[in-house]
């Protein structure tokens, strides 16, 4: 053990720095004071440059790796409130958890209400939708619905619903990138409000039915997919707020209940002032939100600010001029509060802060971010072409036909009243979705799409079973495989691939879910109806074979990510020799 030197730092353990990867030595167990403070004082004799504000933190010591050798870099921590990514210019400049509280609510009250569909189907049968189709028609008294044609209309709003949010994915997702989170997000809350207007007037003069669920399909992830973007304010938690947002979108399912609710209460009012109500303060309020506390431009990941800071430092030699022209947006690395975790405090000597602002760093993700250093970026479209996206692509579509079908078929495979148990369950699968957030920040996305795949296997092979309580045990867990339904997708897609092609890969992938979703109308008009005379048995027994296709899919994936978990970087082991793949603890103590 190393004796404490007045006025020295003594350096317990390191191994390697992953920041500046040059450097191949080893560290002396003790490093001179006078060489830190130097290092300090020339990131605080710069402070006006814009231009290497993004280099400040690690660029300067890696261009002076030869004169620093052996000498502790001052690299920001990758992770918690002090890392850059969590320090990142926000909307009138509040506080993130503020942020993070008012998009949980913005997401409740607006994200997919359309998903609410036992609750919001029942509202529409009892509202009189498609009623002038049971003129002719046998009535039918153990349903919610009046006659099978009343139901195959209603029921075909769901499907046309369901494919258009997915096939508009891809357009919300490139709208997000290009014109930034604060236009998508407005976009979507206007499509919302005009589409719950338009239910409101439908009758069988004004038959608007369709143009409504049209256009509160077009609004659901052009609302939503922005709201997600906020994850990357939260540096190594970024899937636990993931899957929070999916949770705030799982529980907005409860909105068509609440107005179910309301309305059986209030049987005076008319569908058509609930539908307005809401219109005015649910969707119109998300909209005054989305447009002055969403963010113009997306919020950056560390990973890409760190490798921006590599780009930024490996300028740093250049005359000023050219960075200042290179690189104008480095500036986002270093806010204000960035800076002054690093600056000493009144009555505290420059190299404390040195060794403060090290030991802030406790070594959070510095493994994975010495592999993320050490490798390559692969073009986008080999991306698109890699197991990490095609198995997915494959995945996700899968889920999305053989979720509408058990959506849109409950009416017919249960009861009045287990029906009435799923609108119940729809809501409250907020509850397992906040639960499976600790479960994917703890063992990663692919621990929570495997369990999501699970429940959806188990709940198609209780619902073949002729026993009555079966069917219960089907809806349960039909409640938690919605709880996560669409948060797999955006868990999976944001933890694999970059989040400036998150909402490309995301567009792309839902867009054919939805496509593929309906498929639905020949599965049960033609097929389950027609040829098998109304026996589910068969078509479902064929959804489970689907689901389980889905599970064999998942496991690949899961081994694939442990391997290695980004699409969007190369192997380490393609990577030079003399770059960093380990984990570098580096723990110093000061004595003054």
């Amino acid at each position: 053990m190393a004796t404490p030197v007045e006025g020295s730092v003594e350096l317990v353990e390191q191994e390697a720095d992953p920041v500046c990867p040059r450097s191949r030595s080893g560290v002396p167990g003790e490093i001179s004071v006078e060489a830190l403070s130097t290092a300090a004082n020339v990131l605080e004799s710069r402070p006006s440059e814009d231009d290497e504000l993004g280099a400040a933190a690690a660029g300067i010591l890696c261009d002076d790796r030869e004169s620093l050798e052996g000498k502790e870099s001052l690299v920001p921590p990758v992770t918690g409130s002090e890392a850059a990514a969590a320090l990142q210019p926000r909307p009138f400049n509040l506080n993130r958890y503020v942020l993070l509280v008012v998009y949980i609510l913005y997401t409740f009250a607006s994200a997919r209400v359309l998903f609410g569909w036992p609750s919001l189907s029942s509202m529409l049968f009892r509202a009189g939708a498609f009623e002038w189709l049971c003129r002719d028609e046998p009535s039918v008294t153990d349903k919610r619905y009046l006659c099978r044609a009343q139901d195959s209309a209603v029921q075909l709003l769901f499907t046309v619903g369901v494919a258009v949010a997915f096939c508009f994915s891809l357009a919300a997702g490139l709208l997000m990138d290009f014109q930034g989170p604060k236009v998508c997000a407005c976009v979507g809350q206007l499509m919302n409000t005009v589409g719950w207007v338009l239910l409101g007037v439908a009758s069988e003069d004004c038959q608007t039915y369709i143009p409504g669920v049209f256009c509160l399909a077009l609004g659901a992830d052009a609302g939503y997919l922005p709201s997600l973007n906020i994850s990357n304010l939260f540096p190594g938690q970024e899937g636990l707020v993931i899957v929070t947002m999916s949770a705030a979108m799982s529980a907005s399912f409860s909105v068509p209940t609440i107005m179910d609710g309301f309305w059986r209460n209030h049987p005076e009012q008319s569908f058509f002032w609930i539908c307005v109500t809401y219109a005015i303060t649910g969707t119109g309020v998300c909209f005054l939100v989305a447009l002055f506390l969403f963010p113009s431009r997306s919020y950056m990941s560390q990973e890409e600010l760190m490798r921006e800071s590599r780009q930024g430092s490996s300028s740093a030699n250049a005359p000023a001029s050219t960075e200042r022209n290179e690189k104008p947006e480095a500036e986002a690395l270093t806010t204000k509060e960035a800076k002054t975790a690093w600056e000493p405090v009144d009555g505290e000597p420059a190299e404390a802060a040195v060794g403060r602002g090290s030991a802030q760093r406790q070594g959070e993700g510095a493994q994975l971010a010495a592999g993320l250093e050490a490798s390559a970026t692969i073009p986008f479209a080999k991306q698109l072409r890699s197991p990490y996206f095609y198995c997915f692509y494959i995945y996700w579509p899968l889920n999305a036909l053989f979720y509408n079908f058990y959506m849109t078929s409950a009416e017919n495979l249960f009861n009045a009243h287990v029906n009435d148990v799923l609108g119940i369950l729809g809501p409250l699968s907020m509850v397992p979705a906040i639960l499976l957030g600790k479960l994917a920040d703890t063992w990663g996305v692919m621990a929570l799409v495997l369990f999501i795949i699970s429940s959806g296997v188990l709940m198609y092979a209780f619902a073949l079973s002729r026993f009555v309580p079966c069917y219960y045990v089907s809806a349960v867990f039909s409640c938690l495989y919605l709880s996560n339904f669409s948060g797999q997708m955006y868990a999976y897609m944001s933890d694999t691939f970059r989040s400036t092609d998150f909402g490309k890969v995301v567009g792309v992938t839902s867009a054919t879910g939805g496509l593929l979703s309906l498929l639905r109308i020949p599965l049960h008009d033609d097929l389950t109806l027609h040829v098998l005379d109304g026996d589910y048995f068969y078509t479902c027994l064929m959804m489970l074979g689907l689901t389980l296709v889905c599970l064999c899919l998942a496991l690949y994936l899961f081994f694939l990510k442990r391997r290695w978990p980004k699409a969007y970087l190369a192997c380490p082991k393609n990577a030079p020799s003399d770059r960093v793949e380990a984990d570098e603890q580096v723990t110093i103590t000061l004595h003054s």
